[in-house]
């Protein structure tokens, strides 16, 4: 298989360990979003997306974070990287405690509906869905 991005070996994405489907959640803890899983606790987080509780307000599922092995998602803050991309159905979540590293000692991959499983259910805390009916008919209305 080739490097799925320049500064990641071959090696290194085969290695990356699977998360059980079950198990992947995403949380915001404080006022920031955090992946769990039951078996191996925190997975990632995004420390530089401050009040992501304000902002989930008005997130939709086109603003979830994604990318290809081509165009990956790439986020950095002081101390902090992460990269997500997805590929053959999984969605590969690289971490590093440096802005520019490319060591990535945390790597998980995610089954793809499991990951969006997980962002529907925190952009629904915080956005739902209402329906035409229901907003008509509560009593806020």
């Amino acid at each position: 298989m080739p490097a799925p991005i320049d500064w990641i070996s071959s090696a290194e994405f085969a290695a990356t360990g699977s998360v059980s489907t079950r198990s992947f959640q995403a949380f915001v803890v404080g006022k920031i979003v955090h992946f769990v899983s039951a078996a191996k606790g925190e997975l990632a987080w995004f420390p530089g997306w401050e009040h992501a509780e304000r902002d989930l307000l008005h997130f939709t599922a086109s603003e979830v974070p994604l990318g290809s092995i081509d165009d990956p998602f790439d986020d950095r803050d002081e101390g902090w990287r992460i990269v997500i991309f997805e590929d053959g159905g999984y969605v590969y979540i690289f971490e590093d405690d440096r802005p520019n590293g490319t060591r990535f000692p945390r790597r998980y991959r995610v089954p793809r509906d499991r990951y969006f499983f997980a962002w529907a259910a925190v952009i629904n805390e915080f956005n739902p869905l209402v329906s035409v009916d229901d907003l008509f008919t509560s009593g806020d209305a």
